[in-house]
Formats: structure tokens, C-alpha cells, sequence
């Protein structure tokens, strides 16, 4: 029965998640691809590719590019196995802590349709990897043994978390609260103690290369840009007003309005019966975890992947509380209450994350009939990031012009998505052009810049990628590199137009 519960689960939840297989390359994907691929080539990160992510973020995307080499679907295959791995661990924690044989199910199933209803651009983040971790957490954590290496263990995946994402560091608080108000042993400091050696080890082994001074010192000038970028929006009511907006758009609609209220029935349910031990943790790590997204204040849909694991629980306890109440009086309800539970039921699959879900099929059939409409479906052209019939049109010109040892430097937000399309040349070391172009004037980049573009033989610049917070300033690649004084004359000196895409210029050296 065990192991049937167990197939059915991750059977189902295959087939929620198979959309994903089908999806393009995203952005940070490709940013995530590039940064791999330069530590497996021998470079180093920060000096080779520049990016502000911590270290272990692309660490951890070695074994998918080794597996799954240069292919958009073994990529999204990756995230496909990673995503298993999550519910399967999902669904025997909840099979042991809850003696359940429905409550499991209905987590992986909230989790899965969660999951592939942010889309594409959203999905296999770094975030996408958190689960795993936080899954661990709350096994250890809600674990009846006391032996001390669980603890050397625990410390150990919160160096991990940590080291994903930075902001992260106040799940930590989490666990130390419950270990002093669970009750369950007099020694919560030798659990402190046993969890910051783990936690120490875990953050040397996962930042081990920026031990290297060239590696660190290319580090610091990111971290110096991550610090001016990680300051804005400024902390005023206007940013206030900003975050109850962008919450509520998340559990209104991202989330969904039903998996919202489910999430509440099943906190108050909890309440009410003195709280269960396993959603008592969860409910602890959501507080924390969410509040990490506060602190990174940028309100990103995938940002919010970090709470999916305690929601997913919290959210199937409340619909597993409201099916045994609605079980218990189907026999006592009149037909005019029997059309009301039937309306309700409807109105909690039209506002589910099913509609979302479902709508990914579309480019999934695309996939299989027609290059052309999967290509268009994802041209959003009042977009910056997702113009990938553009994208395609561009690179083609490219391949067919450059020559193996040609400099190909593309200056725009989204470079390195058009670089894994790009099979030859010499290409930029910056993942994104902001990093030269903002308005945040860190030197040794636009050094590092100047040496590229006086080197180029062809530039590829977009016309449409201005972004406030990434920037300091609503100015295109294109707009901001005229702009400026540094840049403007060794461009328009040394290249001339040869194409116009739209929302793209290709220019070749004179």
C-alpha cells in the first residue's frame, strides 16, 4: 500500500510537471549555463564570467551542464529530476509524521501544479534547488532522534541554504527558536554549538574558490554592485506600499486565491488543535523564509519558490481538514447547500493555479508541430527578456558571418541567452550589460568593458532592456551606451550599422 500511494504520487505529479520538459531557455538559465561552462573550460568566476550570484549558486549547475550538455531539453530534464527528487522526499515526510494516506498526495500535487504554473522564466532558479534543503530541515528538526552528528548535519544544510541565496540566513532563526521552546531536551545550547560547527564547515566547502585572490577580488567588485543593487528600492512608504502590492499579487494570483485559503484553514486548524508538531516547523520556516524575501526586496515570482515546501504542507492540512468536514455533513445537506458546495468547488479550481497550468500545454504541443509558433509563442516583444523568435533570427545572422577567433559582443540584459545560441567566436565576460552601463559606476568593470568593445569585431545592442533597479536608470543598453562618455566615441567611431531587428542593432567593425 506504501509503495503504491508512493507511485501513484510521484505518477501524477509526472505528469503536472511534464510541461517543463518542453520549456525554453530562460535568462538566468542561460546565465546559470555560461558560469558552469566557464569552471568545467578551466576560467574562473567573477574574473571570467561576471555575475553576483554566491559561488555555490553555480556550483551547484556543474553536474546538470556535465549531464546534460548543450541541450535547452536535458537542461529542463534536469529540473524535471530535480523536482521528483523534491516530492519524493515531500511525500515520505509527510507519510511518516502524519500517518496519512491522502494528506502526501494532496502536498505534491499543490507543490507540482505551484511549480510549473510560474512558467519558464521562473522555474529552474536557484530556488528550484531550496526545497531539497528545506525538506532535510524539517525532517532533522522534527526528528525524534538526539544524536549529535544530526545536528553537525543540520548546520551543515543551513551553510548550503545560506550559501544559494544570502538572504536566507534568517531561516537559521527558525530552527533556533524551536530548539529552545520545543521542550523536547535540556541541551538547546549543545545544539547550537553542534549546528554553527556544521553550519561553519558547510560555508568554507561552498565558498572554497573565492579563496583564490584573483577569484575574491573579482568577487568583491561584484559584491560592491549586489550591495548598491540590493539598496534599491529605498526603504520609504513608497517601498511599503510596493510590497503589500507585490505580496498580494502573489497569493491573489501567483500562489492563487484558493491555495491562499486553503494555507489559512490549515494554520487556523492547527491553532485550533494546539498545533502539530511538523506544521509547527513549517509554519516557522515559512515565517522566516518569507521574510528573507522581504529582505531581498525585489518581490521576483521565483523569489517566492523558497516558501512552496511549507506552503505545499501547510495548504494540503487545510484542504484535508475542510474534505473530512465537508464529508461528515454531505449526507445532512440540502440541495440548495449540496449547489453552494459545488459552486464553491468550482470557484477553488477557477481560481487554482490549475488554468495557469493547464495553458503551458500550448507551447508543449507547439513543441512537437511547429518550431515556428513555439518560437512566436515565446516573442513577447513588450518585453525586455522573452523574445525568442528574435533571438533565433539574430543568432542565425551570426553564425552564418563570424569567424571562430571573432570577438561576438552582445550588450544587453539578456547577452548570455543569446550566447548559448551563438556556436563560435569570442564572447563577453559580463552576464548582464548593467554592470558597465548603470548608473552605479563600478570601475573595474567598465574597464574591463572598454578592453571588450575596443576588441569586438561585431555588437549585437538592444534597443528595449531598460530596468530602474538594475540600472539606476530607464535607459536601453543601446540608449545608455551612447550616453555615455566613456563608451559613445569608440562606438560610434569604430562600428556601423549592418542590421536592425527592432529591438536589437547589429553593428560590425568598420
Amino acid at each position: 500500500m506504501k509503495n503504491r500511494n508512493l507511485i501513484l504520487s510521484l505518477f501524477l505529479c509526472s505528469i503536472i510537471l511534464a510541461p517543463i520538459l518542453f520549456f525554453p531557455l530562460s535568462n538566468d538559465l542561460s546565465i546559470f549555463y555560461n558560469a558552469a561552462k566557464t569552471i568545467i573550460n578551466g576560467g574562473k568566476l567573477y574574473v571570467d564570467f561576471i555575475d553576483i550570484k554566491p559561488p555555490f549558486g553555480y556550483i551547484l549547475f556543474i553536474p546538470i551542464i556535465l549531464f546534460s550538455g548543450h541541450s535547452e531539453f536535458m537542461l529542463r530534464l534536469s529540473d524535471f529530476i530535480i523536482q521528483l527528487s523534491i516530492l519524493f522526499l515531500l511525500f515520505n515526510l509527510l507519510k511518516t509524521k502524519t500517518n496519512n494516506q491522502i494528506l502526501p498526495l494532496i502536498a505534491c500535487l499543490f507543490y507540482s501544479l505551484c511549480y510549473v504554473a510560474l512558467n519558464f522564466n521562473q522555474t529552474m532558479q536557484l530556488e528550484s534547488f531550496m526545497g531539497l534543503i528545506i525538506l532535510l530541515l524539517i525532517k532533522i528538526q522534527v526528528s525524534e532522534s538526539r544524536k549529535n552528528y544530526i545536528w553537525v548535519f543540520r548546520g551543515f544544510l543551513l551553510g548550503l541554504l545560506i550559501s544559494i541565496k544570502f538572504t536566507s540566513i534568517l531561516a537559521y532563526f527558525a530552527f533556533i527558536i524551536d530548539d529552545f521552546i520545543s521542550n523536547k531536551d535540556s541541551k538547546p545550547f549543545v545544539r547550537q554549538g553542534l549546528s554553527f560547527l556544521g553550519f561553519f564547515i558547510s560555508l568554507i566547502l561552498a565558498n572554497i574558490i573565492l579563496f583564490d585572490s584573483e577569484t575574491f577580488s573579482g568577487f568583491s567588485n561584484a559584491f560592491n554592485y549586489l550591495m548598491v543593487y540590493g539598496s534599491h528600492p529605498p526603504l520609504d512608504a513608497d517601498y511599503l506600499k510596493f510590497s503589500i502590492k507585490q505580496i498580494s499579487h502573489f497569493f491573489a494570483d501567483k500562489l492563487s486565491l484558493s491555495l491562499t485559503i486553503l494555507s489559512l484553514t490549515g494554520l487556523i486548524y492547527n491553532l485550533k488543535d494546539s498545533g502539530n508538531r511538523l506544521l509547527n516547523v513549517s509554519m516557522a520556516v515559512f515565517i522566516f523564509l518569507f521574510a528573507s524575501i522581504i529582505l531581498e526586496r525585489k518581490y521576483f515570482e521565483y523569489h517566492f519558490l523558497r516558501i512552496y515546501i511549507p506552503i505545499s504542507i501547510i495548504a494540503a492540512s487545510g484542504f484535508f481538514e475542510l474534505y473530512g468536514e465537508l464529508k461528515k455533513r454531505t449526507n445532512k445537506l440540502n440541495l440548495q447547500a449540496k449547489f453552494i458546495s459545488a459552486s464553491a468547488l468550482i470557484f477553488f479550481l477557477l481560481f487554482s493555479p490549475l488554468p495557469r497550468w493547464i495553458q503551458t500545454w500550448i507551447p508543449s504541443y507547439y513543441y512537437f508541430t511547429s518550431k515556428e509558433k513555439f518560437n512566436q509563442f515565446y516573442e513577447r516583444q513588450w518585453t525586455s527578456s522573452i523574445l525568442r523568435k528574435t533571438s533565433m533570427e539574430i543568432t542565425d545572422l551570426i553564425n552564418k558571418k563570424i569567424g571562430t577567433n571573432d570577438t561576438v559582443l552582445i550588450i544587453s540584459n539578456i547577452n548570455n541567452q543569446l550566447n548559448f545560441y551563438i556556436d563560435k567566436g569570442v564572447k563577453s565576460r559580463f552576464a548582464l550589460s548593467c554592470f558597465y552601463l548603470s548608473n552605479y559606476n563600478i570601475e573595474h568593470f567598465e574597464k574591463i568593458f572598454f578592453d571588450e568593445l575596443k576588441n569586438a569585431k561585431w555588437l549585437i545592442v538592444q534597443t528595449n532592456d531598460g530596468n530602474i533597479n538594475a540600472m539606476g536608470h530607464l535607459f536601453s543598453s543601446y540608449d545608455a551606451l551612447l550616453q555615455n562618455n566613456k563608451f559613445c566615441h569608440l562606438f560610434l567611431e569604430h562600428f556601423q550599422e549592418v542590421e536592425d531587428f527592432k529591438l536589437f542593432k547589429v553593428f560590425a567593425k568598420k
